[in-house]
């Protein structure tokens, strides 16, 4: 097994579980290299400041022109010598590649959607990715297959690229949820790629037709209280329940009352893609019926008799989905057992995880 440095801007980030499912579950990760996309801290221990002069006489000797945190991250990995480097996201492997490459220490890079997806930064690292993708020794990570493409246009080796999504936490197979039921719940940041304001809309349609349902929305972020207003201002408060964020077994706890989970996801203004959204894998092992779009890795997973697609911003379709989940209960119970069976047998974590230590090795 190889001695692994993991690189990551965040380590406890509550909407990047993944971070820390591959920091303590890939074979060997010895260092941690975090806080920020230039990284201050290994294994929470910040870099000792370096004198300007000792920057200036590194710089002249060596003929760089570096700042006190590439030096501070040069002279730790020269010291803890790592066979691997192991890096989360494309924008931190462009902001540390020229230290790695130059100590000659192969690196793995897991790009998760907005890294490879948003104009402003596809712009900005155009070359840099290049240059990432001509490095011989260089691998990738990918967590849909609209990703894989897209890095392959973009020049970077087919047999260099791992497919994998990051997988569901098989604890979720074991959640009993109501399928004659009438709450939809939905999961996640409250950002503009997720919609979560159309996500709503869908459900107020729906209860319209039928007073009786009700959504759990579970999460937060800059769009939070966008939403928030919308559900005062039509008369939602009863039947709409903002829980903010939980832990997974206050997660397991809603889902166990609901019988679907929605999830609009659409590109937003800026580019940004989803990658493949592990609450949507987690849903599908829950046993809730899934309606979400046709976005990216989703519907790499939400597979024909798995769930309900509909196109990205169709408001109208995605109420009528969720109606169909709650007036055919036999299509919704075929619906969710093939879906379970599929992420346990293809996309569960530990699935995750044994492809990457593969790939790894």
């Amino acid at each position: 097994m190889k001695k692994i440095a993991l690189f990551t801007p965040s380590k406890h980030t509550y909407s990047e579980t993944f971070i820390q499912l591959h920091i303590e579950g890939l074979n060997r990760v010895l260092w941690v290299y975090h806080d920020g996309e230039q990284p201050t801290k290994c294994n929470d221990v910040s870099f000792p400041k370096l004198s300007k002069w000792s920057i200036r006489l590194y710089n002249l000797w060596f003929g760089k022109k570096w700042g006190w945190e590439q030096w501070s991250l040069f002279l730790s990995l020269k010291r803890n010598r790592p066979e691997v480097v192991y890096i989360e996201y494309g924008t931190t492997a462009v902001a540390n590649a020229d230290v790695i490459e130059w100590l000659g220490i192969p690196m793995v890079i897991n790009f998760h959607g907005f890294d490879i997806s948003v104009y402003e930064i596809l712009k900005k690292h155009q070359l840099k990715y290049q240059s990432l993708f001509q490095n011989t020794t260089t691998r990738y990570v990918v967590v849909s297959r609209k990703m894989e493409r897209r890095l392959v246009q973009m020049g970077a080796r087919p047999d260099a690229i791992l497919y994998s999504p990051c997988g569901a936490n098989v604890e979720y197979q074991h959640v009993s949820p109501k399928p004659d039921g009438k709450q939809f719940v939905m999961l996640g940041r409250m950002v503009e790629k997720k919609s979560p304001l159309t996500t709503i809309k869908a459900f107020h349609q729906v209860f319209l037709q039928d007073p009786a349902v009700k959504l759990s929305v579970i999460g937060t972020g800059p769009l939070l209280a966008i939403c928030q207003d919308y559900v005062d201002q039509h008369h939602l408060t009863q039947v709409v329940h903002f829980h903010g964020v939980l832990d997974r077994a206050a997660i397991k706890s809603v889902f166990s009352e609901s019988c679907c989970f929605v999830q609009h996801s659409v590109v937003a203004e800026n580019g940004d893609e989803e990658g493949t959204p592990v609450a949507v894998m987690e849903a599908m092992l829950a046993g809730l019926v899934v309606v979400s779009t046709r976005h990216a890795g989703i519907a790499d997973i939400v597979q024909e008799g798995c769930g309900y697609l509909v196109n990205e911003h169709d408001v109208e379709a995605m109420a009528h989905a969720m109606l169909e989940v709650i007036q055919h209960l036999d299509i919704s119970r075929e619906m969710t057992k093939k879906a379970k069976q599929f992420i346990l047998f293809n996309h569960t974590s530990d699935i995750h995880l044994q492809q990457i230590n593969s790939f790894l090795s």
